[in-house]
């Protein structure tokens, strides 16, 4: 995410940290080096909940924020937000964590208590700088809330010939070497990683092969150490599209899969929402409830990062017996 110059870059860049236009949200924005760090949302409380607030001030702390900035968006009928605001710059202050903006949304316009502005209208997004350098980077523009968040992910009807292409592939066999099924998975992946977002889809025995793969945890592991910085956005657009895809019993590693790198291009309501469709399928797959703690700590990309960097060798290692 851009540098944010003014209240009117926070305002323009938080749907797009969030991947929607926030409603009825409390926002927290963190900052290091005057670049953004990490963006959360939380439904607005419509009471001080003291405990949440201890909650969401350490989210900033533990993730090492150097400054903050909160935004409220009350609900229509809600008037205020000044004490909750307050009450959660007084807990970072108290944990050297420095809020620098506070701003309240209401009805379609804005204010800060900072600098005590008379209310103004939002900003146009689609006349915003911030919003012509993430469509350049890449971007997407935000979807207009959360609902049309849930439509962009909701499961498709999984294609009569795609499922017929997974019937004709073996599960692996744990009774025999599973190494070389493994490694057929693994090679599938690389060569996916390698194709069009848009392509794929028409290669079926590749989709097909890759669904049935990813049930071996071996290679859903593979899978998840392919994942890079720079192609998050570019990983995030193929793994969406063999989720939707996806018949049931087969969406749990492609749907952990789609929201780790949903999360790493910034997106964490697309990857909590996800993995809301992935315990739909699978309440029980492991993978997920992990990430689902680890989103909601607010990890940072970096943490994943390292992970991947300590992991990956040994898992390709193992597949490839190198």
């Amino acid at each position: 995410m851009t540098t944010l110059l003014s209240p009117e870059d926070l305002l323009s860049a938080v749907p797009f940290l969030l991947g929607f236009h926030p409603e009825d949200s409390l926002v927290l924005v963190g900052l290091n080096e005057e670049a953004v760090s990490l963006a959360m949302r939380v439904d607005y409380p419509l009471e001080v909940d003291l405990d949440e607030v201890e909650r969401l001030a350490d989210h900033l702390a533990r993730n090492n924020c150097e400054s903050g900035l909160l935004l409220a968006y009350t609900p229509a009928l809600v008037e205020g937000g000044e004490e909750l605001l307050e009450t959660i710059k007084g807990a970072c202050d108290l944990r050297n964590v420095h809020i620098r903006e506070l701003i309240i949304v209401h009805n379609g316009m804005w204010r800060s208590l900072i600098s005590g502005s008379d209310p103004a209208p939002l900003p146009e997004l689609s006349e915003s700088r911030i919003a012509a350098e993430q469509v350049v980077d890449g971007r997407p523009m935000p979807f207009e809330n959360i609902e049309a968040v849930k439509s962009s992910i909701a499961p498709l009807e999984t294609p009569a010939a795609l499922l017929a292409a997974i019937a004709e592939i073996p599960e692996i066999d744990y009774a025999e070497d599973p190494n070389s099924a493994q490694r057929e998975g693994a090679r599938a992946l690389l060569k996916l990683m390698k194709s069009s977002p848009n392509s794929f889809e028409n290669d079926l025995h590749l989709v097909a092969l890759i669904l049935v793969r990813l049930r071996d945890l071996q290679v859903r592991d593979f899978a998840m150490g392919l994942l890079e910085d720079e192609g998050a956005l570019r990983q995030a657009t193929i793994w969406r599209a063999l989720f939707r895809i996806a018949p049931t019993g087969y969406r749990a590693p492609v749907g952990c899969l789609f929201a780790q790198a949903s999360y790493e291009a910034g997106d964490g309501a697309l990857a909590h929402r996800t993995l809301d469709l992935v315990m739909e399928d699978d309440s029980t797959y492991s993978l997920a409830h992990l990430l689902r703690r680890a989103f909601a700590a607010g990890w940072p990309p970096s943490h994943f990062q390292r992970m991947r960097a300590e992991l990956h060798p040994k898992i390709t290692a193992s597949i490839f017996q190198e």
